[in-house]
């Protein structure tokens, strides 16, 4: 993947006091200056860590500590759980026929004469697992790159021996389709 450091942890060992030294400039350093507030939102239980470390870390220009964590539970598993109620909608609305995202909305959120839906209960299910998906509001149309954005994410993530991934572009955008192997 092109990382600065692939062997991180041996890095680390190699470099230990240069990095304990540059620490310990920047804790000092912030202290010196009277610990100025950076405005960041209170850490849960870890206080004393965001008072000092983390104050002291977005002082020197870096970027806040907290917001990888924040991320990391934003796009954790609770996006596997989502995924899955996902696919399992899809498959009830789509089986395996391809489809292009902006005409799937419109089926589910603006059904017109000469669109075809399965049935209303599926089109229920697939536009809370959607909503679901996206994190949107329910009943809100979510934008075509919203939910491609969203679904790329997960392409050819094999949830059951089953996986979203992009089969054709065309004119009308992405088409994507409900596989059953693994890629």
């Amino acid at each position: 993947m092109g990382f600065r450091h692939p062997n991180l942890l041996a890095w680390i060992g190699q470099e230990r006091p240069r990095l304990l030294a540059a620490a310990l400039t920047i804790l000092s350093a912030y202290c010196k200056a009277g610990r100025p507030p950076q405005k960041l939102s209170p850490y849960g239980s870890f206080e004393g860590w965001s008072d000092l470390v983390r104050q002291a870390v977005v002082w020197v220009g870096q970027p806040d500590p907290h917001l990888t964590q924040v991320r990391l539970v934003e796009v954790s598993d609770v996006g596997a759980g989502a995924l899955r109620e996902f696919l399992l909608a899809w498959k009830g609305l789509n089986a395996d026929r391809p489809v292009v995202l902006s005409q799937m909305l419109a089926e589910l959120y603006a059904p017109r004469p000469g669109l075809e839906l399965v049935a209303p209960t599926d089109a229920a299910i697939m536009r809370a697992a959607i909503e679901n998906l996206v994190g949107g509001p329910a009943g809100k149309t979510p934008s075509t790159r919203t939910l491609g954005n969203r679904l790329r994410v997960f392409r050819r993530r094999v949830m059951g021996e089953q996986f979203l991934d992009i089969v054709n572009r065309g004119r009308e955008g992405a088409v994507w389709q409900l596989c059953g192997q693994a890629p």
